[in-house]
Parts: C-alpha cells; structure tokens; sequence
C-alpha cells in the first residue's frame, strides 16, 4: 500500500530527527570522553611539583627545591580506599623511590646525551648532503628554529610556566 506525500515526509523527518540524535549523542559522549581525559590528565600535572636545575624537566620539586603541594599526584593505589595513616605512609614510600628515581635518571641523562647529541649531529650532516644549497640552508634555519623553541620549552618548565615537556 503506498504512502501520500504527507505520510512520507513525515517519515523522512522523524527518519533525519532520529539520525541526528543519534548523531548528536555519539559525538556529545566521544567529546565528554575526551575532556574527562584531559581534565584528568591536567589534575595530575597540576599536582605535580618541580626540581630545580637547569635540567629537571619538572620531575618533581619547585626551584626552591621544596614540594611546591602538599600531596603527591594521583597514582592507582589512591583508589583503593587508604586510610589518613596508610596515606602517609605511602606518601613516604612514594617519595623515597622518587628521589631514587629521579637521581637514577640524572644518571641516565649524563650516560646517554653527549652520544645522542653526536648521533644527532651525523644524521643532520648527513641528511645535509644530499640537500641542495637551497635546501640546506632552509634544513639549518628550520632545526635552529626547533632547538630554540626545545630551549624555550626547557626554560618553561624548569621555571613552572609551561606543562611537562
């Protein structure tokens, strides 16, 4: 049995609400997912604190050297339910194996920048040789131009303007 035109239209518009809708919704959860991660993610580093020295990176203390909050970031066993007592307690384990950490990767920064600065160096000079002199000087404004903005993000963080790096 056929439809008029009034029947049909009538469909066709619930059909395009309904798609919509759907639409609407599946955007409108994906968007909220999105920002929950990020306002999570921006809770965490707002917690976090700084170290001083040109090269900390923000791992974990202010430049005064001090805990620039008094609580430490979010971590998993947080969700567990810790009492005032076990909270403390855990406070100390945490910063314990941080300063642990963070001289273990101090160490790590002075095993391993100087050879990756010169494997850094022959790849550009190497990559240099097969460009034009047209192009190489573009290559060499272009890395300049990133190795300041690196430096300027550096600066940031150790100063507490900017995020992590």
């Amino acid at each position: 049995m056929p439809l008029d035109h009034s029947t049909t239209a009538r469909l066709t518009a619930a059909m395009v609400l309904i798609l919509v809708l759907g639409a609407g919704v599946v955007l409108g959860v994906a968007l909220d997912r999105k920002l929950e991660s990020r306002v999570t993610a921006g809770e965490d580093l707002s917690r976090q604190t700084r170290r001083p020295g040109p090269d900390s990176r923000g791992r974990g203390f202010d430049p005064e050297g001090k805990p620039a909050h008094d609580r430490r970031p979010t971590m998993i066993v947080d969700q567990v339910g810790l009492s005032a007592e076990q909270n403390e307690k855990v406070d100390s384990i945490v910063q314990y194996y941080g300063s642990q950490m963070r001289d273990l990767h101090d160490e790590f920064d002075e095993a391993y920048m100087a050879r990756f600065r010169e494997i850094m160096s022959i790849t550009r000079e190497e990559i240099k040789a097969v460009l034009t002199p047209e192009q190489t000087v573009a290559y060499d404004s272009l890395t300049a131009d990133w190795e300041r903005r690196r430096q300027e993000r550096r600066l940031d963080s150790v100063s507490g303007q900017g995020g992590s790096r």
